[in-house]
This record gives structure tokens, sequence and C-alpha cells, in this order.
């Protein structure tokens, strides 16, 4: 708008000349600039980005229990469990013979390391990165032996089948006198295992524990022989992704300014480029445009096409799609722009499937401008 005011002041001064040929009771007092349309600028917006999202109460809390971020933004699936606990008084109890060593043996346990990095792998993402640990804790002052196995799986989460298995044998494992989370098990998954590891197990699990145990334990208030399990794992973009967000979560509404409510336009079409670091190909559909300064739906506005594929892309090498969108007014003038409510549907993008998720990626307008078309029309006919 700032550019069209020396382009008026010109043409009032004209106007305002002696010559009768210039005399304004003479003129029509309506006066309509750029008829054929009129590109203007309305900057950048942006980036929506998931680190933005976590800022909302409500989904932050969503996405804390999901995943954290590193410190350079890369999501991780992590999370720590107490899957057994056996108290020494129950060994003591069963035993023969307390004063004398002996062998104690469990049936088998296990637990599904980390149910979070399960649910990626439903809606297609894949693993990168894969680590677990079993770690027990030793309530007695003295060191002992331990026998058995630990099994580990990962389930191909589209035929349930397994896609990756392995055992290691804990036979004559040492465990130290009065130890704190002695790691008995830690395994890298292959990468290319791209599954998560769905099932973790101590089979045929024994303690060749000593005699006189009742005297051995280093505390009353902790009397237990302790197993946890530790899973992580990234989360890569992967090439099984298809899923409808809008069927999960509803539709989904981005709020930003696109400052047009000033040029009195009920037509306008409105052209930028979307640059995507999301390595997926993402889908918007049923797009519809909020107004107002507590952004709402507003019936009265029309925007066609109502749905955008948007190329996927990286932090590195950003996808690039071309934009341009029809704004019609039903009634009145076109408002600002305060918003948008999308359907949000992701799918994979090739070339982009070993792409790990960050907090960083998102979506930005770049280089938007307005053609507003029917020109723009200052004063009124008596």
């Amino acid at each position: 708008m700032k550019r069209l005011i020396p382009l008026l002041f010109s043409i009032l001064a004209i106007a305002g000349c002696e010559n009768q040929a210039y005399d304004l009771d003479r003129l029509d007092k309506e006066v309509t600039l750029f008829e054929d349309g009129i590109a203007v600028p309305l900057g950048n917006v942006g980036p929506f980005t998931l680190e933005l999202a976590s800022k909302s109460e409500t989904l932050g809390k969503v996405m804390s229990n999901l995943f954290q971020a590193e410190s350079d933004g890369t999501i991780v699936c992590q999370g720590s469990e107490e899957f057994y606990r056996l108290n020494v008084y129950e060994v003591i109890a069963k035993s023969e013979n307390p004063s004398q060593p002996t062998t104690f043996k469990i049936f088998d346990k296990s637990t599904s390391p980390f149910a979070a990095a399960g649910m990626f792998m439903m809606l297609g993402f894949s693993t990168a990165d894969q680590k677990i640990t079993m770690e027990l804790t030793n309530p007695v002052r003295e060191a002992f032996t331990i026998g058995g196995s630990a099994e580990y799986s990962c389930t191909n989460t589209m035929t349930y089948e397994p896609a990756f298995k392995e055992t290691k044998s804990l036979d004559g494992m040492s465990i130290p006198s009065s130890s704190d989370k002695v790691k008995i098990l830690e395994r890298s998954i292959p990468d290319t295992v791209t599954y998560a590891v769905s099932n973790l197990s101590l089979k045929d699990f024994s303690f060749s524990l000593p005699g006189d145990l009742m005297n051995k334990i280093r505390s009353s208030s902790s009397a237990d022989f302790v197993f946890t399990s530790n899973y992580s794992s990234h989360i890569a973009a992967g090439d099984r992704i298809n899923f409808d967000l809008a069927s999960l979560l509803g539709s989904i509404s981005v709020f930003f300014k696109l400052p047009i409510g000033a040029y009195c336009l009920e037509d306008a079409e409105v052209s930028f480029e979307l640059q995507s670091t999301v390595p997926m190909q993402v889908t918007l559909s049923d797009l519809k445009l909020l107004t107002g300064e507590m952004p709402a739906e507003n019936p009265e506005l029309e925007v066609t096409p109502g749905t955008l594929v948007i190329n996927g892309g990286s932090l590195e090498k950003p996808g690039v799609t071309p934009v341009t969108l029809r704004i019609k007014s039903l009634s009145g003038f076109i408002p600002d722009i305060t918003g948008v409510k999308v359907g949000l549907k992701l799918s994979s993008a090739p070339g982009y499937e070993k792409t790990l998720l960050s907090m960083k990626q998102g979506i930005s307008v770049k280089s938007a401008s307005g053609t507003l078309r029917g020109g723009i029309t200052f004063g009124s006919n008596e």
C-alpha cells in the first residue's frame, strides 16, 4: 500500500491544475487503479516445525511421552523399565539348606522395551541406531554367577512375522558383590533391521548363589535382585509411510498473518513457494482459511485448490513446491488471513527413506506475493 501513496499524490496534483480540461467538477470522483491486476509482496512465513509444535501445552505433553530431542534436534525414542524383581528372602525361603550355596532358577521373563518406538513402526516409520541393554542389581555382599540366555527380537508390523531374532548366552557371567545395574546384555541392532525391538526375554535363567545369604544382604531396605531393560532408537522416515493424520487428530490449525485486508478485494491470487525440510510427502486437504484476532474458520471465503501436495526434503536440501491459491469473498472484502485449517496426510518420499526425523524439520512459506484483481478503487460516485 505504501508504494501506491506517491502515485495517488501525482494523480491528485494533475487533477488540481487550473486548466478547464481538468476541472474536478467534471471528473468522475471514483478512481480505479490496476484493473488488470498488480502483484504486491507479502513476505515469508514460518518455518512451522515440530519444535514449534512442542511449545503447545497439550501437544507438547503428548510429544514428550513419545520421544525426546537430542542437542542437534534429532528425535530419539528411549526408555528404561524395571521388568523383574526377586527378593532375597524369597530365595532363602525356597532353599533346602540356606547355609549352603544354591542354584535358584526363575521362569522365563519378558518385556517390550519401549512401546512408543513400536507405535512409530505401526505408522510406517523406520528405526535407526537401535540399542538395547539389560542390567542386573546384586543386593548381596558377595559375587555370584548366572546362567541361561537373553533373547531379543523385532516384529514386522505389516505381517506380524519375526523380522530379526538373536540369543545371547549368559552362562558363567559373574556379577560383582553389592553391584548396581551390571550390564548382562548390550547390543546394537543391525541397521538393516528397520523394525523396532518388540521383545526382550530371559530364558532358563539361573543364579548360582553363595550360602548364608541372610548375613550377606547389604541393606534391609534394598534386598532385591532387580532386572532393568533400556532402549534407544532414532526414527527415520522409511519407505512404508502412508497414513492420514486427520483420522487420528482431526483437522490441524496453523496460525500466521497474510496482510491483504487493506486492499479491499473480493478476489485475489496468492503465489508462493513452500519449502519443506520434512523427509516425507505432505498432503494438505480440505483447506479452510481462518480470519480474526482469535482465528476462526471464515465460511465467506472460498479458496482453490483445496488440496496441496508438498514435496519432501531435508535440512540440507529443502524440497520446493510452487503454489498459487485463488481466494474469493462470497460477501464483502477479503480480510487479513490469520491462519489455515487443514487435514494432513503423510507418505514416503523417494530418496529420503534413511533421513532421521528432527525437531528442526518443518515447512516455510517463501517469497509470498499477492495478485490483486479487479483494481483498487478510491472515492465514490455521487
